[in-house]
């Protein structure tokens, strides 16, 4: 839906598949040579995009939810530390991300991006562990990054351009069993 003064308002509804796979990385014994089923992922998302002060300014707001069944994920069991795939019956992620760009000068780009993320297991079990509750693998709460890209210095000869980013990531786990946070 286009809103007046360069804005955009979406959405999307849609249904995702991933094919089966397998795990061919045995490195610490056969055992790890396992196969994941294939997955299927529902996804709604909803968003605002606009520029703003006579496009020196650009934001993006967007929120989300998917809901899969069957995800295939990656198991390090915290004993042998082998890598089997598994596939968790039902695991949800819902969370958001804003997207700001300002350009208050030609030679200057400032940005700042954000994101939150919820995940969770809904129904699995591995190793005889159950880990409905569990966070899911590499999905930090928090992330974002600010940065700027300056054109510092521009002749005939060419430009000096300066660019500088801090970036944050917030606690998350390496494995389904949510016991080694990296």
């Amino acid at each position: 839906v286009h809103l007046p003064d360069d804005r955009l308002l979406y959405g999307t509804l849609s249904e995702g598949y991933r094919g089966g796979s397998v795990n061919a990385q045995a490195y610490n014994g056969l055992d790890e040579l396992t196969v994941a089923q294939p997955e299927t992922l529902y996804d709604a998302e909803l968003g605002l995009k606009g520029a703003y002060l006579e496009r020196k300014l650009i934001a993006t707001l967007s929120g989300f939810y998917y809901r899969y069944n069957d995800q295939q994920a990656l198991n390090v069991n915290p004993v042998n530390y082998h890598e089997t795939v598994i596939n968790l019956p039902r695991s949800i992620e819902y969370g958001g991300e804003a997207e700001v760009k300002a350009k208050p000068t030609s030679s200057l780009q400032l940005g700042l991006n954000a994101a939150y993320l919820h995940s969770r297991i809904e129904d699995a079990a591995a190793d005889g562990v159950n880990l409905a509750g569990k966070e899911l693998a590499l999905s930090p709460h928090f992330s974002g990054d600010i940065y700027f890209d300056w054109d510092a210095v521009s002749s005939n000869s060419g430009t000096l351009r300066l660019f500088g980013e801090a970036t944050y990531t917030s606690r998350q786990y390496y494995e389904l069993f949510n016991q080694f946070p990296v």
